[in-house]
């Protein structure tokens, strides 16, 4: 890891020249996911390095040549957990080889630009080397070509990058820095759909019948569920501001653009924060979110911008919604989290919060909005209720069994359960989550009365 005196040609050296044919990859094969995207952008900037050793050496790259790195220089600029350090790797080393993608620029029909079905790395491996994790890779002689002669590129700050936590952040990103230096300062109109696969990790599993080809889903429904909030990001938290353009024929919207403006306020040092803080999730937040479910690498990127107090406020009020049984299921549970810790922050200082704090005082903080009674960010209830929940996971083992068995039996009068789940039952394995839910709700109706969520019972 740089030094923070080593700031201004660290950030320079974490800018690379991406190949306008690499900024939009639509998978053919296989999801792209956002961990992947990032430490490929870490593998381009180290493969142009390794090239310009070679050409300032009047070399040229030997043919089949495997580059190579240590891992930690690969991974530490996006700050993964250093627990899963291997395992991250591994994945998505593997996830880069299978992957096919259809590589474009954003202006191929200017350009003509195009590459089919090819895999972001051609070989991957991993190997321990005088006790170091080194990484090796190499390229197919279409990608390479491109890497080592880019005739048109983007430059890409990686640090930039590493402040996204969203995969649809993280292009929109690089397509508009393709755009920064641009004059009228507006990247390629395209039309919707376009802008529907460019942002898509993944293809549709659904096909339309009609047209036998992927069932992408509508420009409308994407923008409000993707590319609004990745716009938020970008302007919020890096060193672009974006405006979304939509053109309209009648009631119809025909292209999609962006404005893209670099700003002026920001310095090195932002650029840097991104390296410069903690290299590992707490083990409180770690564990509260392997209950939850949710992904370690994607609570890491947001433990960039919020304090463990925030996450932990954020995931208890996220359990409460997720077990509350009248309300419709959340259908991602990463987004609610962030819609949870962007009203957090705006009624908590959590930066002057007592760092003994492990959560907000029951009834003292609600949300500003008409139903806030309903919406209390921590109401006796939900504070009694995860009182009682430890209370009940430390029962002997018989206890927790028969209130396992309850719980089972009214996931499944309610259509929430599973044969997965009878059998882990049966053998003494109660870590579901909406399990743990049930017998927390049996068990505080056992021990203190249907009325143990009154404050005054």
């Amino acid at each position: 890891m740089k030094k923070p005196n080593q700031t201004s040609s660290y950030v320079d050296q974490l800018t690379i020249k991406k190949p306008t044919q690499a900024l939009v990859m639509m998978p053919k094969i296989g999801k792209l996911s956002i961990v992947a995207r990032k430490l490929f952008n870490m593998i381009l900037h180290s493969t142009q390095k390794q090239i310009a050793i070679f050409i300032d050496a009047g070399k040229d790259v030997p043919a089949g040549h495997l580059f190579k790195c240590k891992l930690n220089d690969l991974v530490d600029p996006l700050e993964f957990g250093e627990s899963n350090l291997r395992s991250l790797a591994k994945l998505n080393f593997k996830e880069m080889r299978d992957i096919h993608v259809e590589w474009s620029a954003p202006d191929q029909t200017q350009s003509g630009f195009i590459w089919e079905n090819y895999s972001l790395l051609s070989d991957a491996k991993l190997k321990i080397e005088d006790g170091a994790l080194i990484a090796y890779w190499a390229f197919s002689s279409s990608v390479f070509n491109a890497l080592r002669y880019p005739d048109q590129y983007a430059r890409i700050n990686v640090l930039q990058l590493a402040k996204l936590t969203s995969y649809e952040a993280v292009v929109l990103y690089e397509i508009c820095s393709r755009y920064k230096t641009n004059p009228l300062g507006l990247t390629v109109a395209r039309e919707p759909v376009w802008w529907v696969k460019a942002l898509s990790s993944k293809l549709p599993a659904a096909i339309n019948p009609e047209t036998n080809e992927p069932n992408w889903r509508g420009w409308s429904q994407t923008k409000i569920e993707k590319v609004l909030g990745a716009i938020s990001e970008i302007n919020s938290e890096t060193d672009l501001s974006i405006e979304l353009i939509e053109k309209k024929e009648i009631r119809t919207i025909v292209s999609v653009q962006f404005k893209v403006k670099v700003k002026t306020n920001v310095t090195n040092s932002e650029q840097i924060e991104a390296v410069t803080q903690p290299s590992k999730l707490s083990q409180k937040v770690a564990e509260f979110a392997s209950k939850l479910e949710i992904s370690l690498s994607d609570v890491f990127a947001l433990s960039k911008f919020h304090s463990d107090l925030a996450l932990v406020d954020a995931m208890v009020k996220l359990e409460a919604r997720i077990n509350q049984q009248d309300a419709d299921p959340i259908k991602s549970k990463l987004a609610y989290l962030k819609k949870i810790l962007g009203e957090l922050n705006a009624i908590v200082d959590y930066k002057s919060a007592p760092q003994a704090q492990t959560l907000l005082p029951p009834k003292l903080v609600v949300l500003a909005k008409p139903e806030a009674e309903a919406e209390a960010v921590y109401d006796y209830k939900t504070t009694r209720r995860m009182q009682i929940r430890a209370e009940m996971l430390n029962q002997p083992f018989e206890v927790r069994l028969k209130f396992a068995e309850i719980g089972l039996q009214k996931l499944q009068t309610i259509g929430m359960s599973n044969p997965n789940l009878a059998t882990k039952v049966s053998a003494g394995i109660f870590e579901n989550p909406l399990l743990i839910s049930q017998m927390t709700e049996a068990y505080a109706v056992d021990v203190y009365g249907k009325d143990w969520g009154l404050e005054n019972n």
